[in-house]
């Protein structure tokens, strides 16, 4: 019998900073954090 590997998508580490040229023009600027996986 075949079996299948899951592959984990995950963000690099560091995690980058996107639009950094927008984040230069900005006054304000708010970080957030991601959601959370549920726990069943």
């Amino acid at each position: 019998m075949g079996f299948v590997l899951a592959k984990k998508h995950r963000a690099p580490t560091p995690r980058p900073l996107f639009n950094q040229p927008g984040i230069k023009q900005s006054q304000h600027i708010v970080l957030v954090e991601g959601e959370k996986p549920q726990k069943h």
